[in-house]
């Protein structure tokens, strides 16, 4: 099924928030509730030709860029989204300039019914939040995977570069450890430089695939999952 205009007009007038940015990397931002839900659906999210700088949907599984589905048991029956727009200081003026800012009425949202759970392995979209304190603790989760699957993760940062990360654990299975990607310190725990890590998903496994991480010290910028890719 297709969101329909007046659904979409709905969602606009559900309370929508817009506010200024305080710096370029704090910047001018939008907040969006559509009553829609994305399981067993598709669900694209288009901002009228406006930049994102970052993009939050609290729960939902990225299928593509600013594409993502839910499944039945995990997903609600709406979809929360917030939006920092990519904002730069006017050279005339040395002041914030509001032409790159977006607002509510600039950003859509299309969901296509799939009729059942979308097939393939998804990151659930909770890790990207650039205010989050240097070092903090990130908990990687995955859908589609089952007991003997391997879920092999490329975790990115906002840049698109690894997100180098320690501290590394699992709930759900045996993180693999190479000794390049995945190593052993002289005190048993686990880190990577490189983001790149694989699971090997046990019997005990829940519906979701988790990985434990905190960001390393050296790390600039904080994960993003709509950067990243997994497959199993």
């Amino acid at each position: 099924m297709k969101v329909t205009a007046a659904l979409i007009a709905a969602a606009y007038a559900a309370d929508p928030v817009n506010w200024p940015g305080q710096s370029d990397e704090d910047p001018c931002g939008t907040q969006i509730h559509f009553p829609e839900s994305a399981v067993n659906a598709t669900c694209t999210l288009d901002f009228n030709g406006y930049n994102p700088w970052r993009v939050f949907l609290g729960g939902e599984f990225i299928v593509d860029e600013y594409s993502f589905t839910n499944f039945d048991g995990i997903g609600s029956d709406s979809i929360d989204v917030v939006i920092f727009w990519e904002q730069s200081y006017d050279g005339s003026t040395g002041l914030l300039s509001n032409a790159t800012c977006g607002y509510d009425t600039d950003v859509s949202l299309n969901c296509v019914d799939y009729g059942s759970a979308l097939p393939g392995v998804y990151f659930m979209e909770t890790a990207n939040d650039f205010r989050m304190m240097k070092e903090s603790n990130y908990n990687f989760q995955v859908a589609g995977a089952y007991p003997g699957d391997v879920v092999a993760m490329q975790i990115n940062d906002a840049v698109g570069n690894g997100f180098a990360c320690m501290n590394l654990t699992t709930n759900s299975g045996e993180i693999n450890v190479d000794g390049i990607n995945v190593i052993e310190d002289p005190w048993g725990n686990l880190y990577s430089d490189t983001g790149i890590i694989t699971i090997n998903v046990a019997d005990y496994a829940s519906s979701t695939v988790n990985l434990f991480t905190q960001q390393q010290p050296g790390q600039p910028w904080e994960p993003s999952l709509w950067k990243s890719n997994v497959s199993a």
